[in-house]
């Protein structure tokens, strides 16, 4: 749950950064102003947010360290989990993760939150933010102990820039064993 618009700092590491507060709250406030059950998930998470600024402020102070931090925030890591579970049973039918910290990077997914969210969840996740190059995709796929465990990868600069097409990656990742759908190719003209 942090918000680095347009990743604008990640060339600090994460103890270094300064988080972009205005983004998430802005975000959470939208949706807690919607009507029904997302109501109630945003203003639950407005309250997340609020307690991950107090630790994250601490931190900043120097009043706690790293891990200090990091323990404090694991709770409320677990609650979010919760309510994504919450999500799902209110009939979301997969989640699309962003990690805002990867998002244009292409320095490859955050696969420890992927995984924990993927995990937490019975409905298929899409890893997106951080695809550079093929073995980041796999990662995020990748069902063993250090991948993804996401169902599906969202990328975008790879193929909008040029960098690979569809049939390099689908080719490249069925090679790897990853079960995933074939590259589709049209049928031939009868001639």
């Amino acid at each position: 749950m942090v918000s680095d618009r347009f990743s604008a700092y990640n060339h600090l590491p994460t103890q270094q950064r300064q988080l972009c507060w205005a983004h998430l709250i802005r975000d959470l406030t939208a949706i807690a102003e919607r009507p029904g059950a997302s109501a109630e998930f945003g203003a639950e998470l407005l309250g997340l947010q609020q307690q991950l600024f107090a630790h994250w402020h601490h931190y900043k102070q120097g009043t706690i360290d790293w891990p200090a931090l990091q323990q404090g925030c694991r709770p409320i890591r677990q609650i979010f989990e919760a309510r994504l579970q919450r999500v799902v049973e209110l009939g979301a039918g997969e989640i699309l993760l962003t990690s805002m910290d990867g998002d244009g990077t292409q320095a490859g997914y955050e696969l420890e939150l992927t995984r924990a969210v993927a995990d937490a969840v019975e409905v298929p996740v899409i890893a997106s933010g951080g695809a550079g190059c093929i073995d980041h995709i796999a990662q995020a796929l990748d069902a063993g102990p250090n991948g993804g465990h996401a169902s599906a990868a969202l990328l975008a600069s790879l193929l909008h820039d040029g960098v690979l097409t569809m049939e390099q990656i689908k080719t490249d990742l069925l090679e790897r064993g990853l079960m995933i759908r074939p590259l589709e190719r049209p049928a031939a003209a009868i001639g």
